[in-house]
């Protein structure tokens, strides 16, 4: 994902939560000014410094019955955040202490454990005059793990509001569709639009997306090779100031792809499967054709082109795969 992550500057920073416990959290600036992290309890990620809002995650369990969040970890670069509160479904608050790190950093963290039986509702970001200058809700349980058997998708997509975003024709004859819903779910990574690979218009058949507003600055390439078996396809989400992603191939062949609504789909032609032609590099180009982002692919990496049977390589207790 090349965060750039500065892991020379490397900290570990201990978090007081509400209850008097503490977590720690390991936190590296990056290159282009943001930060990656990890908790403690394994949890973590990289962040863009966006001027951002609550930053959470939630942590917890999940079975046919719904999701239980056990734990809330965040960071948050606004520079009037002052406070941070969290409100229960039955009315009650609580406030989370931040715990500020400074430059490079530059960031307030805080954690804490849910207690059992806890419905926690609502993170809201006080400014010191008192403003909520931040919020974000909780994911609602049903919602997000109740999945519609007709779709093969979350209920919180308006299936019936679907729309073809891009579609190709493979080479084997298939009709692969990106298509786009709106979302009944509105917590952050929920809100906005969904997006999913179909076949022919069924239900999901390679991929869910997820759903989520565009994010200002999110990286220009997170598309990558869909493979393992045919068709390989190279698809995925491009950063909003990307127009066509170029795909270059080691014998010099040259693919253009066009970017639509934040996501490119394409097909990686069967000639390409043989070691020695294959996907060695993709560049995001914005409107002018300028390059804004690039991602190399390991060739070496077996198992992600088709191959004969015959030209299948044997990894030992009767395992083989296509090199």
């Amino acid at each position: 994902m090349a965060p750039g992550v500065i892991a020379g500057q490397t900290r570990k920073v201990p978090v007081r939560s509400a209850d008097g416990s503490e977590t720690y959290v390991w936190v590296a600036p990056t290159r282009r000014g943001g930060f990656c992290l990890t908790w403690a309890n394994g949890t973590g990620g990289c962040h863009a410094r966006t001027g951002g809002g609550v930053g959470a995650t939630f942590s917890g369990s999940g079975d046919e019955n719904g999701v239980t969040i056990s734990q809330v970890t965040g960071a948050t670069t606004r520079d009037d955040a002052e406070r941070l509160e969290l409100r229960f479904a039955d009315g009650t608050t609580l406030e989370l202490p931040l715990t500020w790190v400074s430059p490079p950093i530059d960031a307030g963290f805080y954690a804490y454990q849910i207690p059992a039986g806890s419905r926690p509702q609502e993170l809201l970001l006080y400014a010191a005059n008192g403003d909520v200058v931040a919020r974000e809700s909780f994911p609602n349980p049903e919602q997000l793990t109740a999945f519609d058997p007709a779709t093969g998708l979350p209920k919180a997509v308006v299936y019936a509001e679907r729309r073809e975003v891009l579609t190709i024709e493979t080479e084997g004859g298939r009709r692969i569709t990106l298509f786009s819903a709106p979302s009944r779910l509105h917590t952050r990574g929920w809100d906005g639009r969904c997006f999913w690979l179909s076949a022919r218009g069924g239900p999901v058949d390679r991929a869910f997306y997820g759903c989520g507003n565009p994010v200002p600055g999110a990286p220009p390439l997170a598309a990558g090779i869909h493979g393992g078996g045919r068709p390989v396809l190279f698809a995925g989400a491009v950063g909003e100031h990307v127009a066509s992603v170029e795909l270059r191939f080691q014998d010099g062949d040259v693919i253009e792809l066009p970017a639509v609504e934040g996501h490119v789909l394409g097909e990686i032609p069967a000639r390409h499967y043989a070691p020695g032609l294959r996907l060695t590099l993709a560049i995001a180009l914005d409107a002018a054709g300028a390059e804004v982002g690039r991602k190399s692919f390991d060739l070496t990496t077996r198992g992600t082109y088709p191959c004969a049977p015959a030209d299948e390589v044997d990894l030992g207790l009767g395992v083989t795969t296509c090199p």
